[in-house]
């Protein structure tokens, strides 16, 4: 992925955990993230921080909202087996 590219999914995730906090009420732990330092608009940041800075969020926005499952249920893995 070309830095430039990078720097638009970093400014859509860092805007999805925003939102998440403000109309949800929903704060999203990102200690990862928070880490870093890093903003969307550091255009002067290498890649490789950025990207470190993707993961974070993305991690972080992944695991929340959640529920946790009830003892009894198994989970799907979302594979297709042909038999």
């Amino acid at each position: 992925m070309r830095k430039q590219e990078l720097l638009h999914v970093h400014g859509l995730l860092a805007q999805v955990r925003r939102f998440c906090g403000e109309r949800l009420d929903e704060e999203i732990d990102a200690p990862g993230y928070e880490k870093l330092q890093l903003r969307p608009n550091a255009i002067h940041v290498s890649k490789q921080r950025h990207e470190a800075a993707v993961f974070a969020l993305a991690s972080a926005l992944s695991g929340s909202g959640e529920e946790p499952s009830s003892s009894g249920s198994t989970e799907t893995t979302g594979e297709i087996r042909a038999d």
